[in-house]
């Protein structure tokens, strides 16, 4: 289902970073899309978090697509370790590019109704707890659209 039960713990993204840490260096959630999530959802045309065990969203991650991978897992990881304590390992993010169905943008997107977005169903669900936004040293997020809708659906729902 979109939305709020696409979400991936803490650990799962952690887990992601390591295993291509030697592959990732410092490329970006582009390159992480179309050269690791997409070739391993393919053949199930799934979105990753489908595949990695879906959680239900505590947290939804604002970010830019071209900060480095590894920054973008730190700050998720610092802020899981931060808010859980000795559970932030299960404390479960929705991430776009995790959680969206690449191979379904369109209905991920909502159609003509960004209400229906599973980007807004994350952001309204009962079990979402805070948006965290990721920012580089630019403040690049705050430049993107989605973005700015995002920070404007949290206010907005606040």
């Amino acid at each position: 289902q979109r939305g709020p039960s696409r979400a991936v713990s803490a650990k799962q993204l952690n887990d992601l970073r390591t295993g291509f840490h030697d592959f990732l260096q410092s490329r970006t959630a582009y390159y992480l899309d179309t050269n690791i999530i997409r070739p391993i959802t393919f053949a199930h045309q799934l979105s990753y978090a489908e595949l990695a065990g879906p959680q239900q969203v505590l947290y939804f991650i604002s970010h830019f697509w071209g900060t480095a991978f590894a920054e973008f897992v730190a700050a998720v990881v610092n802020h899981a370790q931060s808010s859980e304590g000795y559970a932030w390992e299960s404390a479960a993010y929705w991430i776009c590019f995790l959680s969206n169905n690449q191979w379904q943008l369109a209905d991920e997107l909502g159609g003509q109704n960004w209400q229906g977005s599973s980007f807004y169903l994350a952001l309204s669900s009962q079990t979402c707890r805070a948006t965290c936004m990721v920012l580089d040293a630019k403040a690049l997020p705050l430049t993107r659209a989605w973005c700015l809708f995002e920070v404007l659906q949290t206010y907005r729902l606040s």
